[in-house]
């Protein structure tokens, strides 16, 4: 596993258990066991899910109600006659091993597609597009992407995939999807994947369709600005693995860091603050799933903004000695109160968590800035991370300020890799 990485755990129930239940009461329960930490109830995402620490573990607990009165043991996660009957939200739940056990069962040689998919993984965590919910590809679009190049070299060595993975997408012509299989069309609940009678699906700029039924599209969340960066770093890589192939070049320069915070002299900072760690994480977790709205929002003022969203985030901790200095960490001075270690005693403890959206050469920032459209959008963000059943108590605060490259907090620089 890559630091950083989760483990999925789907919880299959039988309609006896509601969702209440689930995100309530065994919350509940689990909240009250000494190796669980951080635990958040995300029920209002895509996906919902329980989100916790278990034993330094980063656990996402998915829960689906199957439309059984009981719930018997070896239950057919292939079974039309149940998936038929299932609600989207239960489909989306239930799609995560499904989608996994099907890309495993179309790879013609296993160990193959997963060597190449690690490194796939690794280089795309590297260049900061490993991030399904702030518009980049997540891990099940890279794994489509990969097993369709090794369906197209069923022969070839894991070099030779990652190569023609880079050579093969840097030419792709969207919004052409990328499938492993044909996309079955049945009755259901919830509708496959298909652009020629859905309306939204004809929106996806770079559709790469799930293989299980009913087919789905992972990458809907991709915007204009990331599908542009997206493909950039794949013709930057397609040149790269040439060189390396060529002996003039090696396989770490495909995943230097590319220095975010150097690229950008103007950036939008997504500030978040609580006085209370136990609510921290799941706030934090409300407000990140909303920036990528709040990005693509900005990108649409009047052609003006050219912005590059960082897909992590840099969180600090905060000993304040006084109200005063409470208000200053709120309003975005983060070099207050840092001590390592804590002070013995302080005023209050305030933990925050940054996103940071870049401003791109050509914008003209004075005008974006001062724009009408931009506050509008920024209201929308403060609007829909506040709103009833979201996590987000009193005590939390929310801020977007702008600030100069010269004026970043010093965790952006410091702060231990993400891979």
């Amino acid at each position: 596993m890559f630091k950083g990485s989760d483990i999925d755990v789907l919880c299959l129930v039988s309609e006896s258990i509601t969702k209440q239940d689930f995100f309530e009461g065994f919350s509940t329960v689990l909240k009250a066991l000494p190796k669980v930490k951080s635990l958040t109830a995300v029920t209002h995402a895509y996906v919902p899910v329980l989100k916790m620490e278990f034993n330094g573990i980063q656990i996402d607990l998915v829960f689906a109600c199957l439309p059984l009165p009981k719930n018997e043991n070896g239950f057919d996660l292939e079974n039309y006659d149940i998936l038929a009957k299932c609600e989207d939200t239960v489909l989306r739940s239930l799609n995560g091993p499904r989608v996994s056990q099907e890309i495993l069962n179309l790879v013609p040689k296993l160990d193959t597609f997963q060597m190449a998919l690690r490194f796939i993984k690794l280089w795309a965590k590297c260049r900061g597009l490993y991030s399904n919910v702030m518009g980049y590809f997540g891990g099940v679009a890279w794994a489509i992407m990969v097993a369709r190049i090794c369906q197209l070299f069923p022969y070839a060595s894991v070099s030779t995939i990652v190569q023609q993975f880079f050579e093969i997408y840097q030419e792709w012509q969207w919004p052409h999807p990328i499938i492993l299989k044909r996309v079955t069309k049945r009755e259901s609940l919830v509708p496959a994947w298909d652009p020629s009678v859905t309306q939204t699906d004809q929106s996806h700029r770079m559709p790469v369709i799930t293989p299980a039924f009913p087919s789905m599209c992972s990458t809907h969340n991709v915007t204009k600005m990331n599908q542009a960066i997206i493909t950039a770093e794949l013709i930057r890589a397609a040149k790269l693995t040439k060189k390396i192939l060529a002996g003039n070049a090696i396989w770490d320069d495909l995943l230097r860091d590319p220095k975010f915070f150097s690229m950008h002299k103007q950036l939008l900072q997504v500030l978040v603050c609580t006085d209370n760690e136990a609510d921290h994480h799941g706030v934090a977790g409300n407000v990140e799933s909303k920036v990528r709205s709040f990005a693509a929002s900005v990108e649409q003022i009047d052609d003006l903004a050219f912005i590059h969203t960082n897909p992590y985030s840099f969180s600090s901790v905060h000993y304040c000695q006084s109200e005063a200095e409470v208000t200053k960490v709120r309003e975005g001075d983060l070099t207050i109160g840092l001590e390592d270690p804590a002070p013995a005693t302080c005023f209050k403890t305030l933990h925050v968590t940054c996103f940071y959206i870049g401003i791109l050469p050509g914008t003209p920032t004075d005008t974006l800035f001062h724009s009408p459209e931009l506050e509008s959008s920024i209201q929308e963000l403060f609007g829909r991370a506040q709103k009833p059943g979201e996590i987000f108590p009193s005590s939390a605060s929310l801020k977007v300020l702008t600030i100069a490259k010269s004026s970043l907090p010093s965790n952006v620089f410091t702060t231990p890799s993400h891979i």
